[in-house]
């Protein structure tokens, strides 16, 4: 069994001389932070991507396409801008293996400062399919605010974690922690310090809540496209004969 794993950008994986079933496995790229001009408040994290997969019936020497949702670039100091939501990531097409990217932290609007939604299992397209962990808000109206953490990507077997909600502590808030396959949300920037918050992890995690004083991080991780052949046997003999192409 072999696998072939791309993080980043779109092409095609030709199949050579293998001809059978194999896995195609994607994660949506994770949402960026929104940012804040405003003392006292702090920024959502970005939400987790989705993941997907689906056993296919690949024919020799042919190509199949792939494209890598990047995750949302942080939107830096100023503002208030919300962030950027992550790109889905495919196989084949956007209707036939695909995964949704979390959305972006909000901007702050000093009533919630709302964090990001993890993507959605729902939205996406295969067999197995699993939503990303939403961001956390951001503190509102303290001295000492914390960003939201960013919402851990789904996993190969469950649904991404949630960032922590920001507070009046000082103390940074973390991410979403990894499941099975995925990535780590981002911890949160905190005014006291002041802390940087952190770039989800790849695959797919939201990135951190930036607060006031901070002055850059809370990206979103890049999505992620796999395909392993043949396909493992035990998820082949579930999913071969009622959803391979």
């Amino acid at each position: 069994m072999a696998s072939d794993t791309y993080n980043s950008g779109s092409a095609n994986w030709n199949s050579g001389s293998f001809a059978g079933n194999v896995l195609f496995e994607v994660w949506g790229g994770g949402g960026s932070c929104g940012n804040n001009a405003h003392d006292k408040h702090a920024a959502g994290g970005g939400g987790g991507g989705a993941y997907s997969a689906k056993v296919v019936t690949v024919t020799a020497s042919t190509d199949y396409a792939y494209s890598v949702g990047a995750g949302g670039p942080t939107p830096g100091t100023g503002g208030p801008t919300p962030g950027t939501d992550g790109g889905d990531s495919y196989w084949i097409s956007a209707t036939d293996v695909m995964a949704k990217g979390g959305s972006k932290g909000g901007a702050v609007d000093e009533v919630s400062n709302p964090g990001g939604a993890g993507g959605l299992a729902a939205s996406g397209y295969g067999t197995v399919k699993f939503s990303g962990g939403s961001g956390g808000s951001g503190a509102v109206n303290g001295k000492s605010s914390s960003g939201g953490g960013g919402g851990s990507s789904a996993g190969s077997a469950s649904n991404g974690n949630n960032g922590g909600n920001g507070g009046d502590t000082g103390a940074a808030t973390a991410g979403g922690a990894a499941v099975t396959g995925g990535g780590a949300g981002g911890n949160s920037g905190t005014q006291v310090g002041p802390i940087n918050p952190q770039d989800g992890a790849a695959p797919g995690g939201g990135g951190g809540g930036l607060a006031h004083t901070c002055a850059s991080g809370g990206s979103g991780g890049a999505g992620r496209c796999r395909v392993t052949y043949p396909a493992p046997g035990r998820i082949a003999r579930s999913m071969v004969g009622l959803f391979s192409n």
